[in-house]
């Protein structure tokens, strides 16, 4: 019975998803050599900097201490990452460039080390950890700022559930990524959903769940949605692995957390 918990719950926080929309980039002019480490300063001389170097360079990034940034989120240095934040807000880097070349770029790598067959759920975790973290930092609150976020999205377990871990996870590896979330917490009733989408003017509502006995609260969703809302359900959680889209009457069923943000930005690009 223990193992099957644990198995139980180690497939909910692997398959819990989100959402967004995509952002709008603006960068200030390139930094003068002295706002450069002597790593990026060297590299630029010698004609090898990269487009991606190139990039945070704009962003008036000293590429270094982002580079501090990212390995302190992937190796789940809470501690760390808020410092590396600190000295990157001491050298003047924008919040917003912190988010996205720092913390976006962390969730990003950690993406590519997790595939559907090895889903590393600990580090997912523990980087999600850090991510809420700074961005409690940078912003004194735990929601991105919605004047540049990729978009917003309305979070939440529905209503016969109150499993929150896996909930927790998608929201941090979405604030990290960009996004606006405005988190319902658990056993939210499908009315609630739609009202808090009228009320943020949410992109997407993304409902998790746990139980199969919820599923059926997730179904009214879309069909209260007034005619003039277009955001897009989407439904993740152990609960919702045997089932399509078309079951759930949502726009989307995600494998995963980070499953849910492709499908979103391709939606977005796509718009």
């Amino acid at each position: 019975m223990v193992q099957s918990n644990v198995l139980d719950w180690l497939a909910a926080m692997a398959a819990l998803v989100v959402v967004g929309c995509q952002i709008c980039r603006t960068g200030p002019t390139l930094p003068t050599p002295s706002t450069l480490s002597p790593t990026l300063t060297h590299r630029q001389s010698e004609g090898i900097l990269n487009s991606e170097d190139t990039r945070r360079a704009k962003a008036g990034a000293p590429i270094h201490i982002m580079e501090d940034l990212i390995k302190s989120v992937l190796t789940g240095d809470s501690r760390q990452a808020r410092e590396d934040a600190a000295r990157l807000v001491s050298c003047g880097t924008p919040a917003q460039a912190i988010v996205v070349d720092g913390l976006a770029s962390a969730m990003s790598q950690l993406d590519s080390k997790c595939s559907v067959d090895d889903f590393d759920l600990l580090a997912i975790m523990l980087a999600g950890r850090c991510v809420l973290q700074v961005i409690d930092f940078l912003y004194q609150s735990d929601a991105v700022s919605a004047s540049w976020s990729k978009g917003v999205a309305v979070l939440g377990t529905i209503q016969g559930d109150v499993h929150d871990l896996g909930k927790n996870i998608v929201k941090a590896v979405f604030s990290g990524a960009g996004y606006q979330i405005v988190d319902l917490g658990t056993g939210v009733a499908p009315r609630r959903f739609v009202e808090a989408a009228g009320e943020t003017q949410a992109d997407f509502i993304m409902v998790s769940s746990l139980l199969t006995t919820s599923l059926a609260n997730i179904k009214p969703i879309r069909d209260l949605l007034p005619g003039n809302n277009g955001a897009l359900v989407i439904a993740g959680g152990a609960a919702v692995e045997q089932a399509s889209a078309a079951d759930l009457n949502v726009d989307f069923t995600a494998a995963n957390v980070f499953d849910g943000l492709r499908f979103c930005d391709n939606k977005v690009g796509a718009s």
